[in-house]
């Protein structure tokens, strides 16, 4: 992954609400930790990938990743987040398309509920 993309992530986790982040991560987390970064922006365009979303002036808005739930498996979890300025603007669902594409490309099904009403996703 290029170092801006990482850039990217935390910039995008830094314009989120406190309600934001915990539907994200599940949890209070104030600051994304090295550890955190280095897994979320770990990618091999197989297993794993990110997608970064931008504005026209390169502002990043939202990012989405999938990783595979388990090796040799055909399916993988999607993960999308938008700040909070952006969302309702359908950022999220343009993203969670993408992210669904990317999977469909390396051959995995997104799994989850919003992954259900992916075109495609009844393969």
């Amino acid at each position: 992954m290029i170092p801006r993309t990482k850039t990217c992530f935390v910039e995008v986790f830094e314009h989120l609400s406190e309600e934001s982040r915990y539907k994200r991560f599940l949890r209070p987390i104030k600051h994304l930790t090295s550890k955190d970064l280095s897994y979320l922006t770990k990618v091999d365009h197989r297993d794993s990938e990110a997608l970064v979303a931008v504005t026209p002036f390169g502002d990043p808005v939202g990012v989405a990743r999938y990783i595979r739930t388990e090796e040799r498996s055909s399916r993988a979890e999607v993960a999308v987040t938008v700040v909070d300025e952006w969302q309702q603007r359908g950022v999220g669902y343009a993203l969670m398309r993408h992210a669904g594409q990317a999977t469909a490309t390396a051959h995995l099904r997104a799994a989850g509920r919003a992954a259900r009403s992916l075109p495609g996703s009844d393969r």
